[in-house]
């Protein structure tokens, strides 16, 4: 089981100007990657082609083969659009939108690498490496933010943003995401039902 990074998260104020984070996120961040509405997936592939697709507790959420050689022994980090009412309304349930590069038989473990390097490693897989399923997540410069905000967030429904640092390994990591709706996990204890007041 990977670990994910653990995710700040970024406020943002909606004015006249436009969304305001309350954070200067061009400053401190180097790109920003398009949030989907799917699960945190892990795809392994063995040196055979068998591969599978874990969430963040380790549970396999699906299982395959492929022929494809260059995907075979990688471990790729993603969104996997599984059972959101989101991806099923685009008709993407099932695809997997990767982000990350963690393991490739060329480079070994590349954990330690700067995220910069697994990403253009992970972008040279997609000419003819990976399964049909597979797909990139977008990526832009952190200048760009806004446009990509406006564009995807807004206009077309995307969960969010996650923000990333260029210069930093997997497990150094310190990755934002600004979401368009904030979500809040509670347990509820009881109820009791009220007065007539």
């Amino acid at each position: 089981m990977i670990d994910r990074p653990k995710f700040k998260e970024i406020a943002y104020e909606k004015t006249k100007k436009g969304t305001i984070p309350y954070k200067d996120v061009e400053t401190i961040y180097s790109c920003v990657d398009l949030k989907m509405d799917g699960i945190w997936g892990v795809f392994i592939c063995d040196k055979d082609g068998n591969w599978k697709i874990e969430s963040r507790t380790g549970k396999i959420k699906k299982e395959g083969h492929t022929e494809r050689e260059g995907c075979r022994g990688t471990t790729i980090i993603g969104e996997y659009m599984l059972g959101s009412h989101w991806a099923n309304e685009r008709g993407w349930d099932g695809r997997f939108y990767a982000y990350d590069l963690l393991q490739h038989p060329h480079y070994e473990n590349c954990e330690n690498d700067d995220f910069i390097d697994r990403r253009a490693r992970l972008n040279g897989m997609f000419r003819k490496d990976t399964p049909h399923f597979m797909h990139q997540t977008m990526q832009a410069h952190v200048n760009d933010w806004k446009y990509v905000w406006d564009e995807y967030v807004e206009k077309r429904g995307y969960e969010g943003l996650v923000f990333k640092k260029y210069n930093e390994s997997f497990k150094d990591a310190t990755w934002a995401r600004m979401k368009a709706k904030a979500e809040i996990d509670y347990i509820c204890m009881g109820f009791q039902m009220g007065g007539e007041d």
